[in-house]
């Protein structure tokens, strides 16, 4: 293999774009310029996208092609904004999303300042997701299945602050059971 890149895949969002995995695939090589990836892929699998489905990209505005070289070859072609915005998440969204989903206070409001030091967990939470937007997606669906936890355990009053949370990675506890709800709506859609 020429190159380690490791590609994480959020099906909804790729699903509500319109995109399949093979456009999704091509679309990521061409903004991370991967072009020896590309062209292993190639020669072990075949063409990943034919000028049809190349010219469907562009029809959906995620792909543009340079003007000053003309041919559908991998130097030619450019991620849009659209396609860029659609898979990167941006640190201001990060901090709001956490800030909107994590309790501010207990209930009764006997521990106040759940949120307090922006300054520590900010930029620590954006250094573990690494601008993964299907990872943050996954810790606010464990934050929300923790709510529902503690809610039903009578356990709200016991949370911790956002940066001991951060810290330890404490949405862990929750990943299974959100990826296994997650494939619960996978598989209990008929196909």
């Amino acid at each position: 293999m020429v190159d380690n890149f490791i590609l994480t895949i959020n099906l909804d969002l790729i699903l509500k774009a319109g995109l399949s995995f093979q456009d999704y695939l091509f679309l990521q090589l061409i903004k991370n310029g991967k072009k020896e990836l590309m062209r292993e892929y190639h020669s072990l699998f075949g063409m990943i996208l034919d000028k049809k489905g190349v010219d469907r990209l562009i029809n959906l505005g995620y792909l543009q092609i340079n003007d000053s070289i003309k041919g559908y070859v991998f130097s030619n072609f450019i991620t849009t904004d659209e396609f860029n915005t659609l898979v990167e998440i941006k640190e201001s969204e990060v901090i709001e999303d956490l800030k909107r989903v994590y309790p501010k206070k207990t209930p009764s409001g006997k521990r106040l300042g759940l949120q307090n030091d922006k300054e520590k967990w900010g930029p620590k939470y954006i250094s573990i997701i690494k601008g993964d937007r299907a990872m943050h997606n996954k810790v606010l669906e464990c934050i929300e299945r923790e709510k529902e936890h503690r809610k039903l355990a009578g356990q709200e009053e016991f949370w911790p602050l956002l940066t001991t949370y951060i810290n330890n990675q404490r949405w862990e506890a929750f990943i299974d059971s959100v990826e296994a709800k997650q494939e619960d709506n996978i598989f209990s859609r008929d196909i």
